[in-house]
């Protein structure tokens, strides 16, 4: 499947590159969606392939690596574009990624799995979308959709509040999305470790309730506080943000897991997992903006806080057991 994505995704990537229209652009983006689409289910089915084997599950881990890489692609790709024009660098960086999915790809197949890790992966298994045996499938889907919503909307507007509804001076303003990150990847490095030692269904249902709290109370706080100098206010959100990077940290990994120990096989329920929750990327973001220019910025944060409040609320033991 890796090796399959990876033409797909050079294919985006050159038409997101050179294109002259917006309908071509739009056809590279859907190429390389499509092509990372299918690089994560593949990866993810083989990561719960090792958790069937050798009785460590890795998907935390996985997910604050993969939030690394993701910070430093940005960082990279920021950098790199001050010396580079676009189309090189889009069309160059696409080819070395490529060529490191290929090295990977090749390595995760030569992994010698357990039988039953193989069966469960090449099974072909009827999977019904309602009726019974499907609640706590829909469950999860709403808890990491609401969780991924707010992931994104610090990436999308973290920034833009701070420099706009705050006046944090540049580049300070970049902070809140920095320490939101950092967060988020601190608790995924942890979340093993704390939910065996506290339950993972706890850990996750009172930490990310007790972040998300404090990101609302921070966000509102530093909005009330408008008379006071920004460098108070930095301070305040930077908490915030920094909070709501930890409460959204367990979610992805945790509830990927769960999913993965049901009865359907990750190759048969993970598209279809990722399928509704990719949806917290198109319209997550949108529909926060939305509300910013009906109300404030500010206070579509504050709604994107609460729907983590929500995702930890349904980090129960029922649902987390698969």
């Amino acid at each position: 499947m890796i090796f399959l994505a990876v033409p797909v995704g050079i294919l985006g990537n050159i038409l997101v590159a050179t294109s002259s229209s917006v309908w071509q652009f739009a056809i590279g983006l859907g190429f390389c969606s499509l092509a990372s689409f299918i690089t994560n289910t593949a990866a993810i089915t083989q990561a719960n392939n090792i958790r069937l084997v050798s009785g460590i599950d890795p998907q935390a881990t996985l997910a604050a690596i993969s939030n690394i890489g993701s910070l430093a692609a940005m960082l990279l790709g920021a950098a790199l574009l001050k010396a580079v024009a676009p189309v090189p660098y889009i069309i160059g960086l696409s080819v070395i990624a490529s060529f490191a999915l290929t090295m990977a790809g090749s390595k995760l197949s030569a992994v010698d799995l357990h039988e039953e890790a193989h069966a469960q992966d090449s099974s072909l298994v009827k999977m019904p979308w309602f009726g019974k045996g499907t609640g706590v499938f829909w469950v999860m889907v709403l808890t990491v959709f609401a969780s991924t919503t707010a992931e994104f909307a610090v990436s999308d507007w973290g920034a833009i509040l701070a420099r706009d509804s705050f006046s944090i001076p540049g580049p300070f303003y970049l902070l809140p999305f920095v320490v939101f990150q950092a967060g988020i990847v601190t608790a995924r490095f942890v979340t093993d470790h704390l939910g065996a030692r506290y339950g993972i269904a706890r850990f996750v249902r009172w930490s990310t309730c007790s972040a998300a709290t404090v990101w609302i109370l921070c966000l509102i706080s530093a909005a009330l506080l408008a008379d006071s100098g920004p460098w108070i206010r930095l301070a305040i959100i930077l908490i915030g943000f920094a909070a709501g990077g930890w409460g959204v940290g367990p979610i992805w990994p945790v509830f990927i897991s769960a999913i993965n120990k049901g009865k359907y096989p990750p190759a048969v329920v993970l598209p279809r997992f990722f399928s509704f929750v990719s949806l917290a990327f198109v319209l997550g973001p949108g529909l926060l903006g939305q509300l910013a220019n009906w109300l404030t910025l500010p206070f579509a944060l504050v709604v994107a806080a609460g729907m983590l409040f929500l995702a930890g609320v349904q980090s129960r033991k029922r649902i987390l057991a698969g």
